[in-house]
């Protein structure tokens, strides 16, 4: 009895540690919580006009296959979404949709359930906001815009079975785009739980 249970113990043991193989893939669904702060500056980099902070959510569905042991080259399609109101009645919404390719590494600390992470991403970004104008005659402008997204991370997964794992994470998103002849920046940290599926 005692060799039988050590025997699917050690199955078990190998078991999480092969779902980060190579050949190996993973499935990711992530929703985090994001502290941005939104910069806007001239074309010739001399004028900083009005800058706010935003906080928003987002969704996340990612992919990778695990070309080595512990990393992963994947591919991540992100939606965010932000709404505020301002003081006056006004209400502006943003959201935006993301494709990044990305890269995944786990950091084998000998642990059998919890491998920390490191991630990266570098992708585009398409963002589309709407102002609704409560205070005239409830006039809209929507506007879209496209631009650089790049990402960096890092945290902790708990693999609860053999392809079941549960992911905490702190990561730094930085959105680029363009307005006429002002830039605009989106940054700030963020942070995520996801699940993940290995297989």
């Amino acid at each position: 009895m005692k060799k039988l249970f050590f025997a699917l113990a050690t199955l078990c043991v190998a078991s999480v540690y092969g779902q980060t193989n190579e050949g190996n893939w993973v499935l990711n669904a992530r929703t985090s919580l994001n502290f941005n702060q939104v910069t806007r500056k001239l074309d010739n980099g001399l004028n900083t006009l009005n800058n706010h902070r935003i906080s928003n959510t987002n969704l996340e569905i990612s992919g990778g296959y695990f070309i080595a042991n512990n990393f992963a080259l994947g591919t991540t399609f992100e939606y965010a979404r932000t709404m505020t109101e301002e003081s006056n009645g006004d209400e502006l919404t943003n959201s935006r949709l993301a494709f990044v390719p990305s890269a995944l590494a786990y950091i084998n600390l000998g642990n059998l359930n919890f491998k920390p992470f490191l991630s990266a991403g570098l992708g585009y970004g398409r963002s589309n906001t709407k102002y609704v104008n409560h205070t005239g005659n409830d006039s809209e402008q929507k506007q879209e815009n496209g631009g650089l997204l790049w990402v960096l991370g890092g945290g902790v997964s708990y693999f609860v079975s053999q392809n079941l794992s549960v992911s905490f994470d702190y990561r730094y998103t930085c959105f680029g785009y363009k307005v006429q002849d002002v830039k605009v920046r989106e940054k700030g940290p963020g942070l995520g739980l996801g699940i993940g599926l290995h297989f």
